[in-house]
């Protein structure tokens, strides 16, 4: 954000590309932690907490962007 607002308006694309990139590695990162410990203890099946990461994670945020798009 910081490198975004002191940056030229020519510059934005690649930083922008950058920090999703980074956000989504991040993400992923703390799906495979989670489930290591979930799985240590209650043993569950990885379709399971796969469709859990998907209802509880990406579909609130693909209702979110569909929001934002249609209202801007």
């Amino acid at each position: 954000a910081i490198i975004l607002a002191f940056s030229g308006a020519r510059n934005n694309q690649p930083v922008i590309t950058l920090g999703i990139l980074i956000l989504a590695i991040l993400l992923v990162c703390r799906m495979i932690r989670a489930y290591t410990a979930i799985n240590k203890s209650l043993k569950i099946n990885q379709l399971h907490f796969l469709l859990f990461v998907i209802a509880f994670e990406a579909v609130p945020i693909m209702l979110l962007y569909k929001v934002l798009n249609n209202l801007f």
